[in-house]
C-alpha cells in the first residue's frame, strides 16, 4: 500500500509534467502561427531556385559555370532537407509523448493520476508541427514535394 505522501508526490510530478507538456504545445502553436506563411514562401522560393538552378546546370557551357551552379543547387537541396527534417522532428516529438506515457507504468498509479495521464495521451495524439500556410504540414515528405515541384517547373519552362 502506498503512503499518502508518496501518492501526493507522484500527483505533483504528473501535474508538473502536464504543465510542461501544455507549455510545449502552446509554444509550437505560437511558432506555427508566426511562421506558417514564411514556410510557404520558403517552399515556393526553394522550388523556383532549384528549378532555375537545374535549368542553368543543363545550359552551363563552361566548367567554372557548371561548378558554381552545381554548388548552388546542392546548397538549395541541403536547405530544403534541413528545413523539412527540423519540422519533422517537431511532429515526431509531439507524437512520441503519448508513446512515452504509454510506456510508463501508468496503470499502476492512482485513479487521479491515471485520468491525468489518459487525458495527456489523448491530447498527444493530435499532431503538432509547422505548416506551410494553410496547405500542408512540413515533414520530410515536404522536401520531396519541393523537389517534385521544382522538376515540374523546370520541365515546363525548359521545353
Amino acid at each position: 500500500m502506498r503512503s499518502s505522501i508518496q501518492v501526493s508526490f507522484q500527483l505533483i510530478i504528473y501535474i508538473i509534467l502536464e504543465d510542461i507538456y501544455f507549455i510545449c504545445i502552446r509554444f509550437v502553436k505560437s511558432l506555427n502561427q508566426r511562421t506558417n506563411h514564411v514556410m510557404l514562401l520558403e517552399f515556393v522560393l526553394n522550388s523556383v531556385s532549384l528549378a532555375s538552378g537545374t535549368i542553368q546546370l543543363v545550359l552551363a557551357n563552361s566548367a567554372s559555370g557548371l561548378l558554381s551552379v552545381l554548388s548552388i543547387v546542392v546548397l538549395v537541396l541541403v536547405q530544403i532537407f534541413v528545413l523539412a527534417w527540423s519540422a519533422n522532428e517537431i511532429s515526431i516529438a509531439g507524437l512520441s509523448i503519448a508513446d512515452a506515457v504509454a510506456a510508463s507504468k501508468w496503470e499502476e498509479q492512482t485513479k487521479q493520476v491515471k485520468s491525468l495521464l489518459l487525458v495527456m495521451m489523448m491530447r498527444a495524439q493530435i499532431p503538432i508541427g509547422l505548416t506551410a500556410g494553410p496547405f500542408f504540414q512540413m515533414i520530410t515528405n515536404s522536401a520531396l514535394m519541393t523537389v517534385k515541384v521544382a522538376y515540374s517547373y523546370m520541365a515546363n519552362n525548359y521545353q
